[in-house]
C-alpha cells in the first residue's frame, strides 16, 4: 500500500468542475479510483477546491497550508493520518519548483502528472 498525494490545478482532470478558475490537469479521476481499488490511499494536498466530490472528506483533503511551497506540511498531515513514511509516499504535481522542493526536503518519490501516467502505464503493460 502506498499513499498517493496529489496537487489539483494542472494535475487532476476533474470533469465535475467547469469553473473558469480551474486549470484542467491530465490525470483522469478513473486513475485515482483504480489506485484505491488496488488498496492504495489517496490524499489531496492542495487547498484548491476544484477536485472530485468523492475526495472532499477530512480523510482525503489535507489543506492546512494553502501555499504551494509549503506543500510538504500538507503531505506530512496526510502521512500522519494514514500512518506511512516518506518511502511509502508518492507526490504528483505539475509545478517543477514544488516537486524540486519536496525532493530536496524529503525522501518522497515525486512525479509530474505526465511522468506519473507513464510510470503506471508501464506497470500495467
Amino acid at each position: 500500500m502506498a499513499l498517493y498525494c496529489f496537487d489539483v490545478d494542472g494535475t487532476i482532470d476533474c470533469k465535475e468542475n467547469d469553473s473558469e478558475e480551474y486549470l484542467k490537469g491530465v490525470i483522469k479521476t478513473d486513475v485515482l479510483l483504480d489506485l484505491e481499488k488496488q488498496g492504495h490511499k489517496i490524499a489531496i494536498v492542495s487547498s484548491s477546491p476544484f477536485f472530485p466530490e468523492k475526495w472532499k472528506g477530512d480523510n482525503y483533503w489535507f489543506k492546512r497550508n494553502a501555499d504551494g511551497f509549503c506543500r510538504l506540511q500538507n503531505i506530512r498531515d496526510a502521512q500522519k493520518y494514514h500512518g506511512v513514511s516518506d518511502y511509502e509516499t508518492i507526490y504528483i504535481d505539475d509545478l517543477k519548483g514544488v516537486l524540486t522542493m519536496i525532493r530536496d526536503q524529503s525522501n518522497i518519490t515525486c512525479f509530474s502528472p505526465k511522468d506519473f501516467l507513464s510510470s503506471i502505464q508501464s506497470i500495467n503493460t
